[in-house]
């Protein structure tokens, strides 16, 4: 509030405001969805609300005391008032409300619940119900293998005879639960998802420890079935509501299964690379990503982790570049994490030598518009990623960073051509924010993973 009352000053306030407007195309009100320091800005405006909240409550002609009437706790923007008096909780909510208002923030009423004791939601009762229907399926699905010398149990897949029937079942069930609640599917999927991931995880992991076994039940066409179920239970409740959460926990299962059939079953990895390809070709065509797809402003980050994840089947890229086209990331002025997800699905591919001149003209006009780099959190991003990139043209990048060396700060002074060249090949040495090659796909996805706090 006090740099809205002094906006020319050089303060730690102003210049914040003013980071986070450039990393929002210059608008003034809401906060970057992403950046981790997004989250530094949100925690800042919201810690100050709750201690606005506490003083204004202890103020009241009969004060309401923090920790003795109530507690309020938060998680970044959730809140959760514990009391026993109804009407306190109400006080309490309206105070909240009013110190929001101050930073133009209001609460959701739509997500507003109240719930008396025992404390069991409705999304617990759900979670509950799902978790057994998915425990009668893994009885049907594995067959438990007692092990002597760790005296730990892994899990066999068995054969899957009624595989349509099957999937019908444990989606009915879900759907009935979800139906009984009250709740949609957005409150169960990325458990369900959850679910796939970590059985994916485990029957991989298990698989040369059965091998090695004497008696060993290992089969390698029931790998192949069973990884094959799961990861189509997987996309068809991630297309159903898809999240960035859900789609990092989906891309781990796709990059598992990949890597185990690539080593242990080729003729297997032919057939869930096919099926893979497909499934994202219909998640792209999904009802639940028309909304999505209908804002040219937004990035359908849960999309193109998919993408990401199906390089590890090494396609030839053609059908993910259908799908470039069908979400609607091939158009004009697009930004940052577009144009890197392009460059990355095409690589250095001969087929997508029109689809990287297009990219890198995008990439330059982008750059040449922006008068002072070192003001454009995103600029910066872009500009050393390009200049990175082995996918594109060495003498290009070379005279892209000599075009842009002015405008990176003052007193840089001139850069000769022959600089320029050397610097591109220092520079290509490393990778920035975007590893080019040599990715390990499962590895950055967990990284993903710990980082993610929605998840």
């Amino acid at each position: 509030m006090e740099s809205k009352e002094y906006i020319s000053s050089s303060s730690f306030g102003n210049n914040f405001d003013k980071l986070m407007q450039r990393l929002n195309h210059n608008e003034t009100s809401g906060i970057c969805i992403g950046p981790e320091v997004s989250r530094i800005f949100a925690e800042i405006i919201l810690a100050k609300v709750d201690q606005n909240v506490c003083r204004n409550l202890e103020e009241k002609k009969t004060p309401i005391r923090h920790g003795v009437n109530y507690e309020c706790k938060r998680y970044v923007d959730n809140y959760y008032i514990f009391t026993n008096d109804p009407i306190t909780a109400d006080v309490v909510e309206h105070e909240l409300s009013i110190a929001l208002r101050e930073y133009n923030l209001h609460l959701n009423a739509g997500k507003r619940e109240f719930e008396k004791r025992p404390f069991y939601s409705k999304k617990s009762l759900v979670i509950d119900e799902i978790s057994e229907s998915l425990g009668a399926l893994w009885e049907k699905l594995f067959e438990p293998v007692f092990l002597p010398e760790s005296g730990r149990r892994v899990l066999s897949p068995r054969r899957i005879y009624k595989y349509r029937s099957l999937f019908g079942k444990i989606t009915r069930e879900i759907k009935a639960a979800c139906f009984a609640s009250e709740l949609g599917y957005d409150a169960v999927a990325n458990y369900v998802i959850g679910a796939v991931r970590k059985k994916v995880i485990d029957i991989a992991d298990s698989y040369l420890v059965l091998l090695s076994l004497k008696d060993s039940p290992v089969v390698g066409s029931d790998y192949r079935q069973i990884f094959f179920f799961l990861l189509d239970m997987g996309f068809y409740f991630f297309t159903l509501h898809p999240t960035v959460a859900s789609s990092l926990r989906l891309s781990h299962a796709i990059v598992r299964a990949a890597q185990h059939l690539q080593e242990y079953d080729s003729e297997g990895f032919d057939i869930i690379k096919e099926a893979s390809l497909r499934w994202a070709s219909q998640l792209a065509r999904a009802p639940s990503f028309e909304g999505v797809l209908s804002k040219e402003s937004v990035i359908p980050i849960e999309l193109l982790n998919i993408l990401i994840s199906l390089k590890q089947f090494g396609s030839d890229g053609n059908l993910e570049n259908d799908i470039i086209s069908i979400i609607k990331i091939d158009r004009k002025n697009i930004g940052y994490f577009d144009l890197v997800v392009k460059l990355f699905i095409y690589g250095n591919r001969i087929q997508f030598f029109e689809q990287r001149e297009e990219i890198w003209k995008n990439i330059c006009q982008r750059i040449s518009s922006e008068k002072s780099l070192n003001k454009s959190s995103e600029m910066v991003h872009l500009l050393l990623d390009t200049l990175a990139c082995p996918y594109l043209d060495q003498i290009k990048r070379a005279d892209l960073l000599r075009d842009s060396w002015s405008r990176m700060g003052s007193n840089l002074g001139t850069l000769s051509t022959a600089e320029a060249k050397t610097l591109i090949d220092e520079i290509q040495q490393q990778h920035w924010f975007v590893r080019w090659e040599g990715v390990d796909l499962l590895n950055m996805i967990e990284k993903k993973e710990l980082n993610s706090v929605y998840s």
